[in-house]
């Protein structure tokens, strides 16, 4: 009987959230079942662990991305395995859709000073999709300001909640 080459057709995982439970189960093709999973080398985020199933759960303790290589065993004789590298980001509390905001960004903001004048910001950044942002530049315009126009860089962090909302906080 051929089975096919084993492969491991999991590519991503989805990020988690601290505090908050994580379930994600990796897949494989070929060979012959049941698979035995583990991960080979790295690490996964603090308190996440793999079944032999190859299911990955528990409760993140700490942000951060984890990078780590699965390996996939069949129950062929002699046994056969696959490996795959893959990462999984967890954010802060909350923040469980961070990689929706990746990339660069321009925004504008118009309203009023606290001495009622008009007042524009617009402005550009990279949002890195886990939560961080940088090489954001402004331009602020104060009517009430006697002042030219302001203009200056900014980092900062953001966070994307399930609803997709985000809070972003900049330091200017």
């Amino acid at each position: 009987t051929v089975n096919g080459v084993l492969a491991i057709t999991t590519t991503t995982l989805p990020g988690g959230s601290v505090e908050a439970a994580y379930s994600a189960t990796v897949a494989a093709t070929g060979g012959l079942t049941p698979y035995t999973w583990k991960v080979a080398s790295g690490s996964l985020p603090n308190g996440l662990s793999i079944s032999a199933s190859g299911n990955i759960s528990g409760t993140p303790t700490a942000t951060g991305t984890s990078s780590f290589t699965i390996q996939v065993t069949d129950n062929e004789t002699p046994t056969v395995t696959a490996s795959a590298s893959l990462s999984i980001t967890i954010a802060a509390e909350g923040c469980t859709n961070n990689a929706v905001l990746k990339g660069n960004y321009a925004f504008v903001n118009s309203g009023w000073s606290s001495s009622t004048a008009a007042i524009s910001v617009a402005g550009s950044f990279l949002a890195d999709g886990n939560g961080k942002i940088s090489g954001g530049f402004l331009d602020v315009a104060d009517q009430g300001s006697s002042s030219v126009p302001q203009s200056g860089t900014f980092t900062g962090t953001y966070c994307v909640e399930s609803n997709n909302l985000a809070t972003i906080n900049l330091t200017y």
